[in-house]
């Protein structure tokens, strides 16, 4: 949950780059593919003025953006947990900003020319050969195997660049007064330099030993600390499809099939690590081939007559089919560390090198059995899967117990003692092989003593159902029984006491002019914290700014109150810091610019109505019926 949060807290955060880069550089090759294919209608999102935003494209901007969540936080993040996330939210806004940015570029009469639009797409990387040029051939290509055609594709990117010349223009202004980040660079650059000492609670020892009384005024006066939290007594039923895939045979013919079908997955071509030089002249290609057969270094001869360096040189490695098929015999026909006679192609004259040769691999059907089983079953598995749940709905809805509907469909009944909401058991040990456990653990505490859960999703291959037994209510532990855990909690707090008492004496001595009686430690710091050692209380560091020179402070931090006093204030002097300063003005205008098209956003909304259909965005997350 805590990695979700702090997800949550970034995702809504719309700078003007990152707008930029959502609304431009998302919408290269690989992020408008499915934009432009073309689709059956369905129910429609969000409707901006005569716009429709359908199901289809809403859902597959949803899918890239869990796909780039998936990069971070792994592949079992999935689409429930982006929509718990506020995804929903973040890409329906930016769909709807995107649009009304589009309807203001062709109010305001923006008009991009073919020849803008041939350059954009001359730039794209995906577009360009291995010598770095924009290769038509490449270009058609990869189009077609993308699924749209040449004259979309090239409206997209026409709307793309009218949209980006459009929100240019709104917020190409924003930068600060004068004046205003130099007053920011000295508020937050001034530096502060004080000495302190930290007090450590665990220090403080030799504190008299409690009376029996004060440990159980102690126990009774702190309750949380001793109090045993609401445990429940559940019995479930959990369908898995792991668990069905261990009972379904698979025959030899379907593992057969499924090899053949998946044989490409089970092998490696070759792969060889290429090097190039390019000429466009055909005699000073075979002057270096020359220089090469007689020894020369190959990076040596391609920086010294094609002007080229490792970057360029180095083409990586590739398989057969990646390298231009006119080099592809010749590089693939070479010994490791061979270098070929000159080639022609469309782009001049090349030389090539094999740096390293790759073998290539293929896995048997043996090797791959197991893995083919399972996949086979698993895909079995989820298909009877849900003819299962079906029919356990149908079982409880004519009225059978849980216990009479897993008898009657052979399935497993099992009963969980006590669990507490953090999934605890009264030893506090985690419970084990819980499904969907966030999703479980949520079910369970919120269906009431002596009823039954609906039967819910376990992710995207399972369900559970549950039965609340008995809840037992928090209480807090007889004194006995936690006598040891009282008088630890006693002592932990008697030191702290002690720990602030002895900061506050000091506190005092350093106020009344006196000096540190231990080694004290030197630290300078900036507003933010830089500098101030690891521990340093964040609360420390703000009452240091707002003293004198010679003024005392003390604030707790991990494991002890800290005491310090100042002893020297730096300003900050924007002038000898130019990047710095520039750094700061670039974020003024940053915010401001985003503020400008966030306003720009609102005041299109009034031209263009944005209405939101819930419903069509909730069918989306919607197990398939």
């Amino acid at each position: 949950m805590a990695l979700l949060e702090t997800f949550r807290s970034r995702i809504g955060k719309v700078l003007f780059i990152a707008l930029m880069s959502l609304l431009i550089l998302s919408f290269t090759l690989w992020g408008i593919g499915d934009m432009v294919v073309g689709g059956a209608d369905h129910k429609n999102v969000a409707s901006i003025g005569n716009v429709e935003i359908s199901q289809d494209l809403f859902d597959q901007e949803f899918k890239q953006e869990t796909n780039r969540l998936r990069r971070v936080l792994g592949n079992r993040f999935n689409r429930n947990q982006a929509r718990a996330l506020g995804l929903t939210n973040t890409v329906l806004n930016r769909i709807v900003d995107r649009t009304l940015f589009d309807l203001g570029a062709e109010d305001l009469g923006v008009i991009i020319s073919d020849g803008l639009v041939r350059k954009k797409i001359n730039r794209m990387a995906a577009f360009k050969d291995a010598g770095g040029r924009f290769d038509p051939r490449l270009f058609r290509a990869t189009l077609r195997s993308n699924g749209y055609n040449e004259a979309a594709f090239v409206e997209v990117i026409r709307g793309d660049l009218s949209r980006a010349q459009y929100m240019e223009s709104i917020g190409s202004g924003g930068r600060p007064a004068p004046g205003i980040a130099e007053m920011l660079y000295r508020y937050r650059k001034e530096k502060r330099v004080a000495e302190f000492i930290k007090i450590e609670d665990a220090d403080m020892t030799g504190q008299p030993k409690p009376a029996l009384g004060e440990l159980l005024s102690y126990h009774r006066d702190n309750a949380a600390l001793f109090t045993a939290p609401e445990y429940r007594k559940l019995t479930i039923i959990s369908l898995q499809a792991d668990d069905l895939a261990k009972e379904i045979a698979v025959s030899e013919k379907e593992i057969k099939k499924a090899y053949e079908q998946r044989k490409d997955e089970f092998s490696k071509p070759e792969r060889r690590s290429i090097q190039q030089i390019l000429f466009t002249d055909q005699a000073k290609a075979k002057e270096a081939s020359d220089k090469l057969a007689k020894g020369a270094d190959f990076m040596a001869v391609a920086k010294q007559m094609a002007g080229m360096d490792e970057k360029t040189v180095n083409l990586g490695e590739m398989t057969r089919d990646q390298i231009m098929p006119e080099l592809a015999k010749d590089a693939f026909a070479l010994a490791q560390g061979q270098v070929s006679k000159p080639i022609k192609t469309s782009l001049g004259w090349h030389l090539i090198r094999v740096a390293k040769i790759i073998p290539g691999s293929k896995k048997t059907m043996e090797e791959v059995r197991k893995t083919l089983r399972l996949s086979i079953a698993k895909e079995r598995a989820i298909d009877a899967l849900f003819k299962l749940a079906n029919k356990l709905e149908d079982a409880l809805g004519g009225g059978a117990t849980l216990e009479e509907a897993a008898n009657g469909l052979a399935l497993a009944v099992r009963t969980i003692p006590a669990i507490d909401a953090r999934g605890l058991d009264p030893a506090g040990k985690k419970v084990a092989n819980l499904p969907a456990y966030k999703t479980f653990i949520t079910t369970a505490f919120s269906t009431p003593e002596n009823q039954e859960s609906p039967l819910t999703e376990a992710g995207d291959d399972g369900y559970f159902i549950i039965r609340v037994d008995n809840i037992t209510a928090p209480a807090l532990k007889p004194f006995a029984e936690v006598k040891d855990k009282v008088l630890a909690a006693w002592e932990k707090d008697r030191q702290r006491k002690a720990a602030d008492e002895k900061a506050a004496k000091l506190k005092k001595l350093l106020d009344d002019g006196g000096n540190f009686m231990a080694a004290s430690m030197t630290a300078s710091m900036t507003r933010d914290g830089a500098g101030a050692p690891r521990g340093f209380p964040p609360a420390l560091v703000t009452a240091l700014f707002e003293l004198k020179s010679g003024g005392a402070a003390s604030a707790r931090g991990p494991g002890g109150p800290y005491v310090a006093r100042l002893k020297t204030i730096i300003p900050a002097d924007p002038a000898t810091d130019k990047k710095g300063l520039l750094k700061i003005a670039d974020k003024i205008t940053q915010s401001v610019q985003a503020d400008l098209l966030t306003q720009l956003s609102s005041a299109l909304r009034e031209s263009y109505p944005v209405s939101v259909n819930s419903k069509a965005i909730d069918d989306l997350f919607q197990p398939a019926q």
